[in-house]
């Protein structure tokens, strides 16, 4: 089922693991603050604190999968990865 993460401790480590976790490169940047629009249905994830190395968002400290009872999706997390230039925002 799909749903969000809230962006409580989102830094760019924990966007470096969903990155991997999609094949794509490194993470840019790890937005807040539902950047993207905020997204619907159940907040997994909150306080998620990755090093960067894990396999999977999953191995990461978070306090529980569905946890999260004071956040709200404008609180979403973001991911951007790989490199961004001009010329990928313009195209």
């Amino acid at each position: 089922m799909w749903g969000t993460i809230c962006d409580d401790q989102w830094k760019l480590n924990s966007a470096n693991v969903i990155c991997h976790m999609l094949g794509l490169p490194q993470a840019h940047a790890a937005p807040g603050n539902a950047a993207f629009g905020p997204g619907t249905g159940t907040i997994w994830l909150d306080e998620v604190k990755c090093t960067g190395n894990e396999k999977s968002i999953l191995d990461c400290y978070h306090q529980g999968l569905g946890a999260s009872s004071q956040c709200q999706h404008y609180e979403d997390a973001g991911v951007i990865c790989g490199n961004i230039t001009c010329e990928d925002i313009l195209a």
